[in-house]
């Protein structure tokens, strides 16, 4: 896994570039890492990753996820199982 080491906001889309989910790390590499190595079947469905680079991501993954319940009134599905209640 040759991920950089950043922290950051990341979106997983489907084959449709549909997003799937919305997360947040401090280490890029890491969360690859876990992601690829826990074999996460609720992962199974993506196909695109986008990666963008934040000091501090907390309020950029906020906002992302406001977008997008403001868009499809609901969270990304992975998001849907992932999330407290």
């Amino acid at each position: 896994h040759n991920a950089p080491d950043y922290a950051g906001v990341y979106e997983c889309a489907d084959i449709l570039q549909d997003l799937v989910f919305i997360g947040q790390t401090d280490s890029l590499a890491r969360t690859m890492e876990l992601m690829l190595d826990r074999k996460d079947p609720d992962f199974y469905p993506v196909n695109f990753f986008r990666f963008q680079t934040a000091q501090d991501p907390d309020p950029v993954y906020k906002k992302l996820i406001e977008d997008y319940q403001q868009k499809f009134n609901r969270l990304p599905l992975i998001n849907q199982k992932k999330e407290p209640k």
